[in-house]
């Protein structure tokens, strides 16, 4: 019995050491297994960088070195100290260190090697057969130190212009074709414009670039502001100014025929100043049952305006002088007010001031006045539309409620259009 457990104690003592090392630690370490391994993994990562960068000096390559350079920014290492003996603990806390140095200057790796300064190469402008329609500006970012190569040419006579626009100067100008190489001497952004009166005139556009860097060139946004002619990059643009002809909507409460037997009237009369030199006058006509519907009464001229800006941006002519009914067609069906299924009326368009005040004193059918019968419009609902002056200073626009019961209500908005020759520059920014 004395000799078995002899046996037993022996077996024991060569097992402990074994469970020892369990427990999520290595044997000579103070550190979790998983913070081991995460050790051991970044150092072999950092190890790898430090390899990679070897390579990159003896090539030259932007490329690659732009590649290392985004590892190294997306390196990291943390650690939890609790636990660690004190030596463990300072060898993670110098790793940190060194990773987190080598983030803030990524050049570090580096140190000590031959780095081959080859700069980026790059495309910066490329258009093929690009519509000019009057002027077309295509901006780009250089750095300081590249040289840049621009060829253009364009289907038809045209000037042509490279531009340092953070200086707002004018580096040089062609007809028609262009090719120069130029040595940029500040970062910044540059513009190649192309400005043509020949209708249908289109280019080609190739901006490259040789750099002494490997920084990626940002791309260029752009936005428009008001300016006045003369100013730096300043263009013509048309413009549509869009007037009231009421300060406020004339609002209007008609009758059913049943109460117009009693009381109040089933007739109005709108008189409307036609405004010298405009050419287009708009209504905005919205018709309801109800007097207090709510609505956005008086806003005809600002939603015109918008929207005829918006018109602008998708590709009206710059040099185009006169507004056309496209245009118009487009602005009211985009300003056209709700419609209520029940509120209707008869809507007369009078040129003749006569005939008018034979409608609004009310005391003749409408076989026995004259109205504009391509204008007027019976069982009308709320609606947008066109009055044409035919050279009268004044029309009339006429409501009538044939209605036995229902009365409605009617807000009129007029505006005239005239138009504009304005001025605006593109402001450049980087993104």
């Amino acid at each position: 019995m004395e000799k078995c457990g002899n046996v037993f104690l022996l077996v024991l003592f060569a097992v402990l050491p074994l469970v020892s090392g369990c427990g999520g630690k290595k044997s000579g370490s103070s550190m979790s297994e998983f913070e081991q391994l995460k050790y051991e993994k970044t150092s072999e990562k950092l190890n790898t960088l430090y390899a990679e960068a070897g390579d990159v000096a003896a090539s030259g390559s932007s490329d690659q070195r732009y590649h290392l350079e985004e590892e190294i920014a997306d390196l990291d290492y943390s650690f939890d100290g609790d636990n660690m003996s004190d030596e463990d603990r300072q060898k993670c806390q110098a790793l940190a260190d060194r990773i987190k140095a080598l983030k803030a200057n990524p050049d570090e790796i580096f140190k000590g090697r031959n780095v081959q300064p080859t700069g980026l190469k790059g495309v910066a402008i490329s258009r093929t057969n690009a519509s000019v329609n009057g002027l077309l500006q295509l901006p780009c970012c250089l750095n300081a130190g590249d040289v840049v190569t621009l060829h253009v040419d364009c289907s038809g006579p045209s000037t042509i212009s490279f531009y340092d626009v953070s200086h707002q100067q004018l580096l040089k100008s062609w007809k028609t074709n262009a090719d120069g190489n130029f040595s940029i001497t500040s970062r910044g952004i540059y513009l190649v414009e192309i400005s043509s009166k020949d209708v249908g005139a289109r280019a080609n556009v190739k901006l490259s670039y040789q750099g002494k860097d490997g920084t990626p060139r940002p791309q260029v946004g752009v936005r428009y502001v008001d300016c006045k002619a003369g100013d730096f990059l300043a263009s013509p643009m048309n413009a549509i100014i869009a007037k009231k002809v009421f300060d406020q909507p004339k609002k209007i409460g008609l009758r059913g025929q049943l109460k117009v037997l009693f009381s109040g009237k089933g007739r109005a009369l709108v008189p409307i100043p036609v405004p010298k030199h405009c050419d287009a006058l708009l209504y905005s006509l919205r018709i309801s049952t109800n007097e207090n519907t709510v609505s956005s009464d008086g806003k005809f001229a600002d939603n015109l305006s918008a929207y005829s800006k918006s018109i602008r941006l998708f590709g009206v002519n710059v040099y185009e002088k006169r507004i056309n009914s496209g245009i118009i067609d487009r602005l009211l069906f985009n300003t056209r007010p709700p419609r209520e299924d029940d509120a209707f009326c008869n809507m007369y368009v009078f040129t003749n001031r006569a005939q008018a005040k034979k409608f609004q004193d009310g005391t003749a059918s409408s076989g026995s006045y004259k109205y504009d019968v391509d204008q007027s419009q019976m069982g009308t609902q709320s609606c947008n539309g066109r009055l044409y002056s035919k050279g009268n200073s004044v029309i009339y626009m006429g409501f009538e409620n044939e209605r036995m019961r229902y009365d409605n209500y009617i807000w009129l908005e007029v505006v005239a259009l005239k138009h504009s020759l304005k001025y605006q520059r593109p402001i450049y920014y980087t993104r």
